[in-house]
């Protein structure tokens, strides 16, 4: 009885320890697919899902980078007069104020000037004298051909002619100084008559930006009385970084778009690239010219330089492969047949239509290009079924 007993505890054991041994093979066997479902970014779509899928390899292409620079409308400086007055004088009459449009040699004010008056009956005086002295050396020389006048007076003679006539030509191109032209001149040499009244004109075709006279006002030659500026060709001027400096040259292809103006873009060169960097900002200043026929440009609106740098191999993929999810970019790799992978990846800006990897792919990975809507709903769908 007691070698019965004994028999069957053994048994007992012996049964249990088998019992757990095949336990454990049992979870042995079951954990490396537990762990492969736990795997959340991978997913294994259907055919049909499958199907409705694009894929491209990762490759490298032509990558040119573009350089944005902020940056204004300016005058062309070549394109806008100061007009100021040649004569102390004060203003006695306003013919155009801020805004107006005027043709070169247009009236913008007049001004009343003791000077040019003095200036005026100087010039009289001298053309008198000059006049005189030239009949004075013509006739001495016909005196001295019939021996009725010496040498001497014929010399004396010659010699106040040349002083006169210096004379004149000083006081003739004292009234240029002035301010007044040739027709001014012999205007005034055939009617005799003195006229303070002088009129500042407009150098060139444009319009007055500004304004610095009143009726009234006492000016100077130093003083500024109008600013005009022709806004039918004006400047864009940009800071670029020091660190592109090597890339900029003139003739070079620049974008130009203006806020104002919807985002409007033009084309454009660089005629300008300063040989110096500002110091304060390291930057270097760099210029276009745009055409404004149109006069929409203003001055100082804000614009923008689209400067397109030099080409470089680089890794690219599509707009269309990107999921944007937990405020990073990634992209479905390609892991097994018919198993993709979600990966988180570091992009750049895109540029028509691709954007350049700066990191997380490798070349000749398989991505999915087209469909990772459907595919990454169906990923969270399954999570969620989990």
């Amino acid at each position: 009885m007691k070698k019965i007993l004994t028999t069957m505890t053994l048994s007992s054991i012996l049964l249990l320890a088998a019992c757990d041994q095949s336990d454990k093979a049992t979870d042995a066997a079951k954990a490396p697919q537990d762990q492969t479902s736990q795997n959340q970014s991978v997913v294994k779509p259907s055919a049909e899902l499958l199907a409705r899928l694009n894929f491209t390899k990762v490759e490298e292409v032509d990558w040119r980078t573009q350089l944005k620079v902020s940056g204004s409308i300016e005058l062309d400086e070549k394109r806008v007069a100061r007009v100021g007055t040649t004569v102390s004088g004060r203003v006695t009459e306003i013919k155009v104020l801020r805004g107006d449009q005027v043709k070169k040699g247009d009236v913008l004010a007049m001004v009343h000037s003791p000077v040019l008056a003095e200036a005026q009956q100087t010039y009289l005086q001298a053309q008198s004298q000059y006049d005189l002295s030239r009949k004075a050396a013509t006739r001495a020389q016909l005196l001295f051909k019939e021996g009725v006048i010496a040498a001497a007076e014929q010399q004396r003679r010659e010699s106040e002619l040349v002083s006169s006539e210096a004379e004149w030509q000083a006081a003739r191109d004292r009234m240029h100084i002035l301010g007044m032209t040739d027709a001014d001149i012999k205007q005034l040499e055939r009617s005799r008559k003195i006229q303070s009244i002088t009129a500042l004109r407009a150098p060139i075709d444009g319009v007055v930006i500004d304004r610095k006279v009143s009726q009234g006002q006492v000016l100077e030659p130093a003083d500024l009385a109008y600013t005009i500026a022709d806004l039918s060709q004006i400047w864009v001027v940009g800071e670029v970084p020091e660190r592109y400096s090597s890339e900029m040259y003139r003739e070079k292809a620049v974008t130009v778009t203006i806020p104002a103006l919807a985002g409007e873009e033009r084309k454009t060169q660089l005629s300008y690239v300063a040989d110096t960097v500002t110091p304060q900002t390291r930057t270097l200043r760099v210029r276009a010219v745009l055409d404004n026929s149109d006069g929409r440009l203003k001055p100082d609106m804000l614009a923008t330089l689209i400067i397109e740098g030099k080409a470089k191999k680089r890794l690219a993929i599509p707009e269309t492969a990107i999921v944007r999810e937990d405020n990073s970019d990634k992209v479905f790799v390609q892991v097994g047949q018919g198993q993709f992978e979600l990966v988180s990846v570091k992009l750049g800006e895109e540029e028509n239509g691709l954007r350049p990897v700066e990191s997380g792919l490798k070349q000749g990975q398989e991505i999915v290009s087209d469909g990772v809507f459907y595919l990454n709903a169906d990923r969270l769908l399954k999570q969620q079924g989990e």
